[in-house]
């Protein structure tokens, strides 16, 4: 109770605050009424031409029927009057949203997809009927998106559809959100989440001068730390978080009298229920957030932010599993009775310079992450490419403080790794800017521009998992689009990504250059064809397989099916792959597969110890399970 209560004051303050400080009490707010449009201003009926009468009588009548047009125009004027503070009363206009006069309740909709075809291209030793290249759904290291690996490159399918119902002083929306697009895949109730989010906002009338307020309840995303202009950057993450809950945010802006600054407080509290497999070891999870942010003529804005997500729920109850079912001392060691409370604490600065015609856009953040036994804590808030505290090996625990081998060892032996104790200290950056405006004008002709970006991201960490602490990771990259006509554009991106600063053989880079169609220069819609090339240090290791690590436990028999030394039934004895060398830090000296593969034939993915022996891993590319080289894609997306 004592960590809720203050936030739950602030989140009061923060509303009452501003009306506390009127000295007349504003009227009852009636969402239900809606402005009347305001009619135009009266005009003085034109005077009917008299009969004719002597001049001095002219006079006399020009004089009355003027003073009769005056009254009446006073008397319209002060209704007008009356018809604009009642307006007023009931909308708001003092301050609050910009409103166009008729500001009356209607439908929305708006969204976004990306739906890419990717194949994987490689080779084999063809047997009879076989050809010795092989096309398959693309085995690359970067293509799980909860994943410090994860870059633009290799894409994978997503669809938002967002609904609303309002005006600009209270609207509803719903959201249907998913990925893995059914009619071209499988039906997979985990990537096709239905209706993802509903919320109000509401965006009270203010009768303060240059005040507004905006109050958001129920599940919504909140978004902080990310480096794109419009988006979330070149590597589609935040560095302070992107927020998961049911709750509410308050956000105050200020306008400063005289001055092009406005400035903005925003507090959060939200809850999150986890996924409750159990081989999952996050728990009930709250989340409380606080946030300042100055914005200096719409062109710089500095911003400060806090995010703490906790978990203090007893262990769930588990009933009673097959030998072969029950997850191993990996995850058992966390669901007992004394596990302590786990918490995850944000802290971050950012800054944002938005001046096309002096030198682009540039964007720079810092955050430090600090964890305490945040195993338990569930994914209230996704950050630097994690889902939560422990979400799998999804969340930070997993991306960053426990390390290959001691994640290997724990999944059988039950080695302590970090236990969600640790921190990660994170610099990011991002650069764009278009040589026309640079210039004042393209220097390649009409309808010709160059766009070039240059972005990066660095990790420092610390854990208690003593082979991980200590370990920086680094990724930079650079991408340039070519505009040859209003409808076409050629491009290439490259990165060049360093998972471990101690082990230089998990490097690897990718080259893609592309093609983009689109109806117009400044359009909703593209497609692009997209070669990838894969620039391993080292593509596999001498020993082992990282892909499927480890499969053989040691005194495990026939009586355990999860464990099957052969990667499909019937295969030869030559086809085993996997097997686990006496040092399994062997493993680890080659390019590695996301801590946790994408499901169910990402690389890395398979029935032996990441998803159920019912369903068919990744395609079997060799003993070594190597990613490929070669990667095609054809993306078409588009927003409205």
């Amino acid at each position: 109770m004592r960590r809720l209560s203050t936030p739950i004051f602030l989140s009061g303050l923060l509303i009452a605050g501003p009306i506390l400080a009127q000295d007349v009490k504003p009227d009852d707010i009636k969402l239900d009424e809606q402005p009347a449009a305001k009619a135009p201003a009266a005009q003085a009926p034109a005077a009917q031409a008299p009969a004719a009468q002597p001049p001095a009588a002219q006079a006399t009548a020009a004089v009355g029927a003027t003073a009769t047009a005056n009254a009446d125009a006073k008397k319209e004027e002060k209704k007008e009057e009356k018809k604009a503070e009642d307006t007023r009363a009931a909308t708001g206009s003092v301050s609050g949203p910009v409103t166009a006069g008729d500001d009356t309740w209607r439908f929305g909709y708006n969204g976004f997809f990306r739906a890419p075809m990717r194949v994987g291209i490689a080779s084999r030793t063809a047997s009879p009927g076989q050809s010795s290249m092989t096309l398959h759904s693309p085995l690359v290291p970067d293509d799980q998106y909860l994943s410090w690996q994860h870059t633009k490159h290799s894409n994978r399918d997503w669809a938002e559809l967002f609904f609303s119902y309002g005006n600009s002083w209270a609207k509803g929306v719903v959201a249907v959100q998913g990925y893995n697009f059914v009619d071209s895949a499988s039906a997979d109730w985990h990537s096709n989440f239905g209706v993802g989010q509903g919320w109000i906002e509401i965006t009270p009338y203010m009768p303060i001068e240059n005040v507004r307020i905006k109050l958001k309840a129920g599940s919504f995303w909140n978004r902080y730390g990310g480096a794109g202009r419009y988006d979330a950057g070149e590597y589609d993450t935040f560095i302070f978080g992107r927020t998961h809950t049911m709750g509410e945010t308050t956000r105050l802006e200020i306008d400063l009298e005289g001055q092009p600054i406005t400035l903005a407080f925003e507090h959060g509290i939200g809850t999150k229920k986890p996924d409750p497999s159990i081989y999952n070891t996050a728990r009930f999870t709250l989340l409380d957030h606080f946030h300042a942010e100055m914005v200096y003529d719409q062109a710089i804005t500095v911003g400060l932010h806090f995010l703490d997500s906790w978990s203090q729920s007893e262990p769930l109850v588990t009933g009673p599993q097959p030998t072969w079912v029950y997850p191993g001392p990996a995850v058992s060691q966390y669901q007992g009775l004394t596990q302590p409370d786990g918490s995850m604490k944000i802290f971050g600065a950012e800054a944002r310079f938005d001046m096309p015609e002096v030198f682009g856009y540039l964007w720079a953040g810092a955050s430090y992450i600090s964890l305490k036994d945040a195993v338990t804590v569930a994914p209230a808030v996704e950050v630097i490419h994690s889902d939560g505290g422990g979400e799998y090996n999804m969340g930070v625990t997993g991306n960053y403080l426990d390390s290959e081998t001691c994640r290997w060892n724990s999944a059988y032996f039950g080695t302590r790794c970090s236990g969600g104790n640790g921190s990660v200290l994170t610099l990011a950056g991002q650069y764009e800017e278009k040589v026309g405006d640079l210039l004042g004008e393209s220097p390649f002709g009409e309808g010709q521009d160059l766009t070039i970006k240059l972005y990066g991201m660095w990790n420092k960490i610390k854990s208690d998992d003593a082979t991980q602490s200590g370990v920086t990771k680094l990724k930079v990259g650079t991408d340039w689009l070519f505009d040859v006509f209003p409808v076409m554009a050629v491009a290439a991106r490259f990165d060049y990504l360093m998972p471990s600063s101690r082990i230089k053989q998990q490097n690897f880079g990718i080259l893609s250059p592309r093609i983009v169609l689109r109806s117009s220069f400044v359009t909703h819609e593209s497609i692009a064809f997209q070669y990838s090339r894969y620039l391993y240090a080292k593509r596999t290791c001498d020993v082992g397989t990282p892909a499927d690590n480890p499969v053989v436990i040691p005194g495990a028999g026939a009586s355990n099916p999860s464990n099957v030394a052969t990667p499909f039934q019937g295969a030869p004895a030559s086809a085993t792959y996997g097997v686990n060398p006496t040092d399994l830090s062997q493993e680890a000296q080659c390019v590695q597969p996301p801590p946790s593969a994408v499901a169910p034939d990402g690389w890395g993915a398979s029935t032996q110890n990441n998803q159920g022996t019912a369903v068919r891993g990744q395609p079997y590319t060799g003993s070594s399970l190597r990613p490929d080289v070669n990667v095609f894609t054809i993306e078409a997306s588009m927003w409205w």
